[in-house]
């Protein structure tokens, strides 16, 4: 059978972390549920997609050290969003699901983008291969990446990994977590 004929079953089974209002109860166990429903289904969420939507990374750190105090996500409003969407495939859900935990653990600059100008840059980790690491500013709508000092970054470019409070002190920012999105 072809992956297509199971998507209804696993759409029913995401609706289900919706329906059950302990999952909802508090952002670190929304967190948590989204996570273990893309553990529980390997063969819909493969490595390629989960690397090319983040999920590998976000689904990797402790959300207790990275979830802000005032994520730009409603709780109470979450299953009548991503609840009820009616995603083609296993890709646009892991889209979806990387977006909100995104949501739920980014800092925001107070800057915005050069190129999209309506658009927040967030903190990242750039964690390269060689044990190095740098902190960037980043734009999720077009991708644009630059230094702390607002110079454009050019490279090199590890894995990006969301940025939480004890990162940003360790470069000597100071960063109030619960700004909103614009």
């Amino acid at each position: 059978m072809s992956k297509k004929k199971y998507m209804p079953k696993l759409l029913e089974e995401f609706r289900e972390i919706y329906k059950d209002p302990n999952n909802l109860k508090d952002f670190l166990s929304y967190y948590a549920s989204l996570v273990n429903f893309v553990e529980k289904h390997p063969k819909y969420f493969t490595e390629e997609i989960k690397n090319a939507w983040g999920l590998s990374q976000l689904m990797t750190i402790n959300p207790e050290e990275y979830i802000v105090s005032d994520p730009d996500v409603s709780l109470k409003e979450e299953k009548y969003g991503l609840g009820t969407i009616d995603f083609g495939s296993a890709d646009s859900l892991a889209m979806s699901i990387s977006s909100t935990l995104w949501d739920m653990v980014t800092i925001y600059s107070g800057k915005d983008c050069p190129i999209t100008p309506e658009m927040e840059l967030r903190y990242i980790k750039n964690v390269l291969d060689v044990g190095s690491e740098n902190i960037l500013l980043e734009c999720s709508q077009c991708g644009w990446v630059e230094e702390p000092t607002g110079k454009e970054y050019n490279g090199p470019f590890g894995i990006f990994f969301p940025a939480n409070k004890k990162d940003l002190q360790g470069i000597g920012i100071t960063q109030n977590d619960d700004q909103k999105n614009k």
